[in-house]
């Protein structure tokens, strides 16, 4: 699971917690190659190579089809580790999920503060999930970079500020 977030928390205009978006496992086709330097096929690893696969050969679920309570807390911790590591404009924290015990329990594994921004990286993804598109994403990117310096720019189209959400925990 990956969850991105785009905004500052000095800032008026706040944050906009982005979808979250799930490597399909059971839909992606691995190469044997990885699936042998993963070590066996019940332990699969999302890295650099899987995410260069392409086509019907990856597939994500974005919005992430889980739990209203532990989409909540994905995006909760996601906020929490992004305050805390002093994320500035946009990031994305990465999260393994524990089924044990017939419960998910989600695990942060790492925060991007420098995130990629290709059309096919995970904080597009994730916005896209969220119903906006690359550009859009770009543009809130930069302006809240800018209003951060205090500089003018002329984007109107703001993200909503949809954090701390509305409806309690």
């Amino acid at each position: 699971m990956t969850c991105g977030v785009v905004g500052n928390f000095d800032s008026e205009s706040g944050l906009c917690v982005l979808e979250i978006n799930e490597v399909d496992y059971e839909k992606t086709k691995v190469p044997e190659d990885l699936l042998k330097a993963a070590g066996s096929k019940d332990n699969l690893f999302y890295n650099s190579e899987i995410k260069s696969l392409r086509g019907d050969d990856f597939q994500t679920i974005c919005p992430a089809n889980l739990p209203e309570d532990v989409t909540l807390e994905i995006k909760r911790l996601t906020v929490e580790i992004y305050r805390i590591c002093m994320g500035r404009d946009a990031g994305r924290v990465d999260f393994r999920l524990d089924t044990r015990g017939g419960k998910l329990t989600p695990y942060a594994i790492e925060i991007n503060t420098i995130p990629g921004m290709m059309d096919e990286s995970d904080l597009t993804v994730c916005a896209r999930g969220a119903g906006y598109s690359h550009k859009e994403m770009i543009q809130n990117i930069f302006a809240y970079a800018c209003d951060r310096y205090g500089l003018a720019h002329n984007l109107t189209k703001r993200f909503p500020k949809n954090w701390p959400p509305k409806k309690s925990m």
